[in-house]
This record gives C-alpha cells, sequence and structure tokens, in this order.
C-alpha cells in the first residue's frame, strides 16, 4: 500500500512493480488451499487473550489488509486478477469466520475461524473491505454488507463517543485503546468514502473528537489507553498519522495534527537510520524493531501523509 501510495505521488511505476512484486509474495502464503477462500495469518505463532494461533493461521486482521492491498493493486493496475483475489477473500469471511451475529440490520464475525469473541475493530475492518468491494464492483450486495458490519461497530459506541475493544466491554481487558479506535474511525470514514452512505457522520466525529482528546497527549504522544499515558507505542504514531490524515477532508487542521504526531515519533522512536523502535515507557525505551508493527505501519503511515500533502499543496 505505501508503493501505491508513492506512485501516486511521484507517477513512477517502478513502485508499481515494487508493490506488484509484494502482491506476488503474498499470493504464495495465502491459506486458501486449507480454507474457503484466500486469506493470510502472521508468520510466526502467537498467544492472543482470546485464543492461540499457529503460524500462518489465517486471521481477520491480516486477511482484510491484504485483501485491502490487492484492491489497491486493481485501482491502480485495472489488473481483473487482482480484484477477483480481494473478492475470493469474501468466501474467508462468510464461509470459515463464525458468524455471531447476523440480524437484519446487524453482522458480527469472529476474529479467527471457530470462534465467538466479538471484537469491534475486526468487525469494522470487515465493513470497510465490503466498502471498498462496492466501490470497485457497484455491486449492492457488497454495500448491504459493510452497512449491517459497519451499523453493528456504531450501535457499539458509548454515548461519550468511544470504542471498546469488544462486546461486552467486560470480555477484554482492554478499555478505550489508540490504535483499535484509529482502526474503527479509518473503516467508518472508508466506508462513507466508497458507499456515499453519510448515515455515520456524526459518530464517526464524535469518535474523531474523543480520539485526539483521550488517546494523545497535549505533546502529540499517543496514550496506550485513555486512562494509560505509557508506553507510548510505534503503532499509536502511525495509526494517529493515518487516521488524521483522513480526517483531513473534514478540517484542515487535523492534517496538522498527524504532522505533529510524525513529528514526535521521529523525535522519539526513530532511531535516525531508516528504524523504527517499538515503545517507549517512563524510565525505558524498548529499542527493537518489528518489521510490520514498526516499519510497515510508519512506511505506509508516513507515505499516507505526504500523498494527502502532496495533494493540498497541488490544488
Amino acid at each position: 500500500m505505501s508503493y501505491f501510495n508513492l506512485f501516486r505521488i511521484t507517477g513512477n511505476h517502478k513502485y508499481v512493480s515494487k508493490a506488484e512484486s509484494l502482491l506476488k509474495s503474498l499470493l504464495n502464503v495465502s491459506q486458501k488451499e486449507n480454507f474457503s477462500g484466500h486469506c493470510w495469518g502472521y508468520d510466526h505463532p502467537w498467544q492472543s487473550k482470546g485464543f492461540f494461533a499457529e503460524r500462518y493461521s489465517p486471521n481477520t486482521v491480516v486477511t482484510v489488509f491484504v485483501a485491502l492491498a490487492f484492491q489497491m493493486a486493481y485501482k491502480y493496475t485495472q489488473k481483473n486478477e487482482y480484484l477477483e483475489i480481494a473478492k475470493n477473500v469474501s468466501n474467508f469471511i462468510q464461509k470459515d469466520l463464525t458468524t455471531i451475529i447476523d440480524s437484519e440490520n446487524y453482522l458480527c464475525s469472529s476474529y479467527i475461524p471457530d470462534n465467538n469473541w466479538k471484537v469491534i475493530n475486526i468487525n469494522a475492518l470487515i465493513a470497510d473491505y465490503y466498502s471498498v468491494l462496492h466501490n470497485s464492483t457497484k455491486e449492492k450486495s457488497y454495500m448491504l454488507t459493510a452497512s449491517k458490519y459497519i451499523n453493528w461497530v456504531v450501535s457499539t459506541q458509548t454515548d461519550y463517543g468511544a470504542w471498546f475493544y469488544a462486546e461486552p466491554p467486560k470480555s477484554d481487558s482492554i478499555t478505550h485503546d489508540n490504535y483499535h479506535t484509529g482502526f474503527v474511525l479509518d473503516s467508518i470514514f472508508d466506508y462513507m468514502e466508497n458507499t456515499g452512505d453519510r448515515t455515520y457522520e456524526e459518530a464517526y466525529l464524535k469518535g474523531l473528537d474523543y480520539y485526539r482528546g483521550n488517546l494523545f497527549t497535549d505533546q502529540y504522544a499517543p496514550k496506550w489507553m485513555y486512562n494509560k499515558t505509557y508506553p507510548h507505542d510505534i503503532h499509536g504514531v502511525a495509526q494517529g498519522i493515518i487516521t488524521f490524515t483522513k480526517a483531513n477532508k473534514y478540517n484542515s487542521r487535523y492534517l496538522k495534527v498527524a504532522e505533529n504526531i510524525a513529528n514526535w515519533g521521529i523525535q522519539y522512536l526513530y532511531n535516525g537510520d531508516g528504524r523504527f523502535l517499538y515503545q517507549k515507557g517512563k524510565y525505558w525505551t524498548k529499542s527493537f524493531t518489528l518489521m510490520r508493527w514498526c516499519q510497515g505501519w510508519m512506511c505506509y503511515a508516513l507515505s499516507s501523509y505526504l500523498n494527502v500533502l502532496n495533494k493540498e499543496t497541488n490544488k
């Protein structure tokens, strides 16, 4: 996705070639043979509070972000093969994930197959995925599916504009945290942009105000949770840049907020040699680097910011 942003900024097709090379690598590790559609997981085993996942075991977060990358590839190359791969992901979502809620107005699916944990940002991401499919294909079924997922997500928003990590809130110890809130806000934004449905604009703007006021310090450092300042996590830096860059469409002051968050991240969590560090605590810094968590997200965040800055400068 970063390479496609750089192509949009520069017009240099070498970035499209680099992106397509990475997509080919991702396709090689799709778990489609073991599931109903294309799907992806981390290249390492991991333990969450709700489940244990083996290496490459697919989950919704990784799958949706890879699918969004293929959808970007279709947008910039118009190669139908990329759209078909992205569409095929729907088979994994509908057939392999647990459909926890399926009503006239709501859809809610699981984080991984054979699981009943209702994680809010997961379903926001699924709505994002379907809204992009609708934008690419104009198929009404995709918009209907996206709207039912996002409708459930918005229904879980608190009266003060926040989202818990899971529903019910007590099913997980995470309350209102930084980057998962950003995921939800970005998904609502993308849904509105891709479908033209502005039903959730008030919820989005209220959530955006909460995000800025409660999940970043006055110095633009990302807080861990609304009531816990430390550790400052590089993923929170990246997410803040992405979310406020998107929000520039609603108020130009948000692009400056994105810039200030980027500046804080570069000052405190960048080693000056291309490497972003993991976390900064009150008394310590975890100075190791993770390819996805640190590098991937900051690369995407900065390219997204530069993309919008370039458009604003050239107006």
